[in-house]
């Protein structure tokens, strides 16, 4: 290491970094760490952590803050940190629901994380938004039933 290189990312200096972060950062770093249980789906027979939304992500974000002793910031600022800090904006999106013999119906439109994913080429946005949206959902509740 000399003075015209970055010094080396350790675990020790990611944990410092981390300390210095609002919680919604904090969560949404660990998250694509996987660092999150419940928060890496199975779509289209990838492990992705998916758009879904918003509401649902945030109720992951709180449990999560009651499990590393965090307080949780409000929709708002979670949406807010996110969007400053890392670039991932809330958007209003119409989306599939599948339910129980029942027709598939588009709902919304709902404010849902995108992630920085977009629909495939050829693939109806509403319905490949609605499958990560009932993944997200079916595995945060697998979670809930863990506990």
């Amino acid at each position: 290491f000399n003075p015209g290189t970055p010094p080396p990312t350790t675990d020790a200096k990611r944990e410092l970094i981390d300390l210095a972060q609002d919680s919604p950062v904090e969560f949404v770093d660990a998250v694509f760490r996987r660092n999150v249980p419940g928060t890496v789906v199975e779509v289209g027979g990838k492990s992705v952590v998916p758009a879904g939304l918003t509401q649902d992500w945030f109720d992951i974000y709180r449990h999560w803050c009651s499990l590393v002793g965090v307080k949780p910031a409000s929709l708002k600022r979670f949406v807010n940190a996110l969007e400053k800090r890392r670039g991932y904006r809330a958007e209003r999106k119409r989306y599939m629901t599948w339910p129980d013999y029942a027709v598939p119906t588009k709902v919304g439109p709902h404010s849902v994380l995108m992630f920085g994913h977009e629909a495939p080429e050829g693939q109806d946005e509403a319905e490949w938004l609605g499958r990560h949206v009932a993944a997200l959902r079916a595995r945060a509740s697998d979670e809930r039933a863990s506990r």
